[in-house]
C-alpha cells in the first residue's frame, strides 16, 4: 500500500509530477479511477472534498481535432508545446490565458468510497505506528515492532489478533525494562521487596517510569499529590491488563469474520496507545511540576560555576566567556539518583 497525501505527486502515469490536489481539481475522475483499479493506490477523498468543488478540464474548450491532429494550423496557441491528455498542464494554461473555467460538485464511485473507509482506518494504524516509532530506542524494539505488524497483513489468518498482540505485550516489557531498569527500582528508597519469587512488579516499574528514584515523602513536601501517582499507576496498570483480553484463542477465535478481526485490532491498538500515552503525559506532569520549582537563579548560578563543562557551539574552545544569557530551562529526566536539568542560553565572548 502507498498512501499519497494531497500535496504528493504522482509518480507514476500520464499525471506523473502532478499533485493529487491538482489532478483532483483539473481530473478528479482520474482519482476515482485510480483507487478503483490500482490496489496499491490510497488518497484521502474526504480532504479532496473539503478542498472545494474542482474545476474539470472537460477538454470541450479543446475541440477534438485539435487532439488527434495537434499539427492542425488553426490550434489555439495556448495548446502549443502542450501534452496533449494532461489535464492538469491544459487547464493551468488555459486559465493563464485569462479563459475560466467552471466548478461543478464530483462525487465519487460506490467503490472509490469504500477503498476510501478501508483506507482511513489504515490511516489510523499508520499514524499510530508514526507515533510509537517516536518512542522506541534500539533496534531490537524496532524490528519487533515491525515484525509484529506482519502478523496483520495474513489474510485468512484467524489468529493474526492473538499473534500480533501477544507479540506487542513483550515489545511493551522490554519498553518497561528499559524506562525502569531493575537495578534502579532497587536503588529507589520507596522499594520493597513484595514476593520472595517477584523481583521487581509492574506497579514498581510503572512508579519508576513517573517518579524515577524521588521519594514519596519528598514529592509530598514539596506539593505534589502522591495519591495522584497512585492513581495513575493504577490506571494504567487497568489499561495494560486489558491488553491481555486478546491473547486467548477459544472456539470463538476460529470464527471471526475479516471485519471482526479488524475491529478487534484496531481496539487493541487504541488500547495500546493510550497505555503508551498515559505513560508519557504522567511522567511529564512530574518534570513540569519540578521544573516550576526551580528558580532562575540557582541554575543561572550553577552554570556559571560550570562553564568549561558546557556545549558552546560555534564558538572557539579557547574563547573566554564575559556574559552568559539563560532562555530556557526544564527538568529533562528523573533517574533514581539524579535529576536531570536541561538549560539553553546565549554565550557572550
Amino acid at each position: 500500500m502507498k498512501f499519497y497525501n494531497t500535496f504528493d505527486k504522482f509518480d507514476f502515469g500520464i499525471y506523473k509530477g502532478e499533485t493529487i490536489s491538482d489532478v483532483y481539481k483539473f481530473d478528479p475522475g482520474y482519482i476515482d479511477w485510480c483507487l478503483v483499479n490500482i490496489d496499491k493506490f490510497f488518497t484521502n477523498i474526504q480532504i479532496l472534498i473539503e478542498q472545494g468543488y474542482p474545476t474539470p478540464m472537460t477538454l470541450i474548450e479543446v475541440p477534438q481535432i485539435f487532439l488527434h491532429k495537434p499539427e492542425a494550423v488553426n490550434m489555439p496557441k495556448w495548446i502549443n508545446g502542450l501534452k496533449i491528455g494532461n489535464k492538469v498542464t491544459l487547464a493551468k494554461k488555459y486559465l493563464s490565458e485569462g479563459n475560466k473555467l467552471e466548478s461543478s460538485k464530483y462525487e465519487f464511485s460506490e467503490v472509490a468510497k469504500r477503498k476510501y473507509d478501508s483506507s482511513e482506518k489504515l490511516i489510523k494504524i499508520i499514524n499510530t505506528v508514526s507515533d510509537l516509532k517516536q518512542i522506541l530506542k534500539s533496534q531490537f524494539e524496532n524490528d519487533l515492532l515491525n515484525i509484529s505488524l506482519l502478523t496483520l497483513k495474513e489474510k485468512g489468518n484467524k489468529l493474526s489478533v492473538n499473534n500480533f498482540a501477544f507479540s506487542m505485550l513483550e515489545l511493551t516489557r522490554h519498553i518497561l525494562e528499559r524506562l525502569a531498569p531493575q537495578q534502579n527500582i532497587k536503588n529507589c528508597s520507596w522499594y520493597k521487596k513484595e514476593a520472595v519469587d517477584v523481583k521487581v512488579t509492574m506497579y514498581q516499574r510503572l512508579r519508576y517510569v513517573i517518579q524515577g528514584g524521588l521519594p514519596t515523602e519528598l514529592l509530598s513536601k514539596l506539593g505534589f499529590d502522591v495519591r495522584q501517582i497512585t492513581k495513575q499507576i493504577e490506571e494504567i496498570k487497568l489499561n495494560f491488563n486489558s491488553l491481555y483480553n486478546y491473547i486467548p484463542i477459544n472456539q470463538d477465535v476460529l470464527n471471526l469474520s475479516e471485519n471482526t478481526i479488524e475491529i478487534k485490532r484496531n481496539e487493541f491498538f487504541s488500547i495500546f496507545m493510550c497505555f503508551i500515552s498515559k505513560i508519557e503525559t504522567y511522567r511529564e506532569q512530574l518534570k513540569i511540576f519540578l521544573t516550576k520549582l526551580l528558580e532562575e537563579v540557582e541554575v543561572f548560578s550553577v552554570l556559571s560555576d560550570n562553564f568549561e563543562y558546557i556545549d558552546r557551539f560555534e564558538m572557539p574552545e579557547n574563547c573566554s566567556i564575559s556574559s552568559f544569557e539563560l532562555i530556557e530551562y526544564y527538568v529533562s529526566e528523573i533517574s533514581d539518583e539524579y535529576i536531570y536539568v536541561s538549560a539553553g542560553g546565549i554565550f557572550s565572548p
